[in-house]
């Protein structure tokens, strides 16, 4: 078992702030699972955790996601590519 640091939102909140706009996602919120965020925190890397599909059903037997959830990431990583392409990045986001 690996204990992994917590991902701390408040470190990364300017870089959620730049990508919100792209998602359809409103508010910022908390999930308890594990990930590398809070490592890549740690080592001074701005990380945020996004994804298509609903953590009630993550890694269960009748994992999905649906079609419509594929359908909006690719439109978010499409939104984003354009705006790393455009080099439209606030510098503040430190990317």
């Amino acid at each position: 078992m690996l204990d992994a640091p917590g991902l701390d939102e408040r470190g990364n909140r300017h870089l959620a702030d730049v990508l919100r706009p792209l998602c359809s996602h409103r508010e910022f919120g908390r999930v308890s699972f594990g990930t590398e965020a809070g490592m890549l925190q740690q080592i001074g890397v701005q990380t945020v955790i996004c994804g298509p599909g609903q953590i009630a059903v993550a890694h269960q037997a009748d994992e999905f996601v649906e079609v419509e959830q594929l359908d909006q990431c690719v439109g978010f990583l499409r939104q984003l590519g354009r705006r790393l392409a455009a080099d439209r990045w606030p510098a503040a986001a430190g990317c």
